[in-house]
């Protein structure tokens, strides 16, 4: 092969020229979405959660005074029939038990929905008839615990002072 030889018609083809395929740039409008809420939403929603814990709190609260309302009511009530019986004259014992009963329907029926200062305010109403008996029950317990064997030489022992007790409940004799 010669290669001083003429160009053929293959070899005589022009260069072929490329063309580059045109472009054109434009902006698109998006928008960019996440899962997790707005922060407005967020802040929103947090404080929304902080007030229905705020609202449990005072429920549960209330709840609580109003379920130790109405313990007493029946512990004092039986107290009354057993162990304070001795210790409380038959008016101030009916009276106490007119309470326990007036307050045990108000509970199941106005005093359903009631706000905690109001069962409150009945618990204590109703504990500043029933501690001074308790007092009594527990001072007079322990004194004629004794049975007069300290011969009243114990500072808290009332056993020599029996007559004077008895004007706490007229029932009983000493």
């Amino acid at each position: 092969m010669d290669t001083d030889a003429a160009p053929t018609a293959d070899t005589a083809e022009q260069p072929k020229m490329i063309k580059k395929k045109k472009v054109s740039k434009s902006d698109v409008p998006y928008t960019a979405h996440t899962a997790a809420p707005a922060p407005t939403d967020l802040q929103r929603m947090f404080e929304a959660e902080c007030e229905l814990a705020l609202q449990a709190k005072v429920q549960e609260e209330t709840n609580e005074r109003k379920n130790a309302l109405e313990a007493y009511v029946y512990s004092l009530r039986n107290k009354l029939y057993d162990v304070l019986a001795d210790y409380v004259s038959e008016v101030d014992k009916a009276k106490i038990i007119k309470t326990t009963e007036d307050l045990e329907e108000w509970l199941y029926d106005e005093g359903e929905d009631q706000p905690k200062s109001v069962y409150v305010a009945k618990l204590d109403e109703l504990k500043a008839m029933g501690e001074p008996i308790e007092q009594r029950y527990q001072v007079l317990g322990w004194c004629f615990g004794c049975g007069g064997g300290c011969g009243g030489g114990n500072m808290g022992c009332l056993f020599k002072n029996r007559p004077l007790l008895n004007t706490h409940n007229p029932t009983k004799t000493g």
